[in-house]
């Protein structure tokens, strides 16, 4: 017998009514609270892993730009860009 969850009647379970068809993706499955903290947490960590990617990547491509502008500098001083 399938259950789901009674959000307005305090979280109780009650028996799935014969005429509803189960769901087909995990959008459409009730959850209990704590189910919804765990999926809540697990998408905060990866966006804090992307967040935490996107910024070493910003980084590295503002240290690489600034060694090139350095190099492109250190050529006009020297007069070797003739």
């Amino acid at each position: 017998m399938l259950l789901e969850v009674d959000i307005a009647n305090n979280g109780h379970f009650h028996p799935l009514q014969h005429d509803q068809e189960p769901p087909k993706n995990i959008e459409e499955v009730p959850f209990r609270r704590q189910d919804r903290r765990i999926l809540n947490s697990r998408k905060k960590r990866i966006m804090d892993r992307k967040l935490i990617r996107c910024i070493i990547f910003s980084g590295l491509l503002l240290v690489v730009l600034g060694g090139a502008l350095v190099a492109v500098w250190w050529q006009f001083e020297t007069g070797a860009y003739c």
